[in-house]
């Protein structure tokens, strides 16, 4: 078995080939380039007796030079830069780092504690189109969010009273109307008339109205600002309403992309079912997710990662049962739940003597579900037991 640890960089990768007895058999550094990454290809395959023989860490589980490995066959573990950085520690107490130690060290997890980790599995191309899809929406979102944000900073500092008129200044129909109006005073020389025609054309909801606020708010007296820091703040307004309204342009050309391709997968009309979730939701969680069945053999683990696994108090050993490991909000919760659901059940006025009993108890000391059920288990059996 041939173990090879890679710190990877942007232009070039430091690797370390070792083998299972933890002798070092071979270093060195590899370019990003077809040519470079190719040329460590053959030295691996040289020292292997096959793909399945060479095992790979990394710190990245994307990227050309994750793809080339998982081309050739190679078993390619994607670890935490956070264990490695607690691993550098447990072999060298030296605060010092290098790259060609990152590497040493990651070949060294590979031999020690391999079966702690997951290799990574590859999923369909359907799945992994999903996830770039949703990720670079979501940086997309979040370039939204800053730019709205820039906005509304500039508008406070040249034109405070359009944020009173739309809350939301990155809507279509605010970004349309500070395109076309971008101070005070151009918005105040625009008749009823005019703004109503204009709010009518971009389709917002009760122009008239709208049209009538918009002009008795400019009517009223403002702010004294100086001139050129209207003239000033006024072209930085157009400027990221533009790049705003390109932006959400692309957006939805996102959606259209990502409702597309989640059609296509198997899975998606699964995961479009699964209530509250929408289109992009639904693509997020296949891509995030993946659709290959073999990386999930523990039904935990997909838990965990699919966030919804129960919450855990630390305080509670873990050898109890799972009902008093909950959290306590959550297992108050629980047990109202279960006091309400059964107080209408033949088990006599035991269930609602016992409801008063929690409440008291609650108000003392804060119960677990576990200690409650126990407590007041001969009372409520076998309906409140069943649960």
């Amino acid at each position: 078995m041939l173990l090879v640890g890679i710190d990877w960089a942007d232009k070039e990768h430091v690797y370390c080939l070792m083998d299972e007895t933890g002798t070092t058999l071979s270093t060195g550094m590899v370019e990003h380039t077809a040519e470079g990454i190719e040329h460590f290809m053959a030295a691996v395959r040289a020292r292997a007796k096959g793909p399945s023989d060479v095992l790979v860490a990394i710190e990245t589980s994307h990227g050309p030079l994750v793809g080339v490995l998982l081309e050739h066959g190679f078993t390619v573990y994607a670890m935490n830069p956070k264990a490695v950085e607690r691993n550098r520690e447990r072999f060298r107490m030296a605060g010092a780092k290098s790259d060609l130690r990152d590497a040493w060290v990651l070949a060294t997890m590979l031999r020690t504690d391999r079966q702690l980790y997951r290799p990574i599995t590859p999923d369909s191309e359907g799945a992994q189109e999903l996830r770039a899809l949703t990720r670079d929406r979501a940086d997309l979102v979040r370039t939204r969010t800053m730019l709205s944000n820039q906005l509304t900073t500039c508008l406070k500092t040249y034109f405070p009273e359009f944020l009173t008129l739309f809350s939301d200044p990155d809507r279509p129909v605010a970004l349309a109307l500070l395109q076309a109006f971008p101070t005070r005073e151009r918005l105040q020389a625009a008749s009823q008339g005019e703004l109503e025609i204009f709010l009518r054309r971009h389709r917002c909801p009760h122009s008239r109205e709208r049209a009538s606020a918009i002009s008795q708010c400019c009517q009223g007296p403002g702010f004294h600002i100086a001139p050129p820091v209207i003239r000033a703040k006024a072209r930085l307004a157009r400027t990221l309403v533009a790049q705003l309204q390109t932006l959400a342009t692309h957006i939805d050309a996102y959606d259209r992309e990502i409702q597309r391709v989640l059609k296509l997968h198997p899975d998606g009309e699964l995961y479009r079912s699964l209530p509250g979730a929408g289109d992009t939701l639904a693509a997020r969680m296949v891509g995030e997710l993946g659709d290959n069945r073999d990386r999930y053999q523990d039904p935990s683990i997909a838990q965990c990662e699919a966030g919804t696994a129960p919450v855990t108090n630390k305080r509670q050993h873990s050898h109890r049962p799972f009902s008093s490991r909950l959290h306590p909000s959550l297992a108050r919760y629980a047990l109202a739940v279960c006091l309400q659901q059964h107080a209408a059940l033949p088990v006599g006025s035991s269930v609602l003597r016992s409801r008063t009993e929690a409440r008291e108890e609650t108000r003392r000391s804060p119960p677990d579900a576990g200690q409650c059920v126990a407590a007041h288990h001969h009372r409520a059996s076998p309906h409140l037991a069943a649960l």
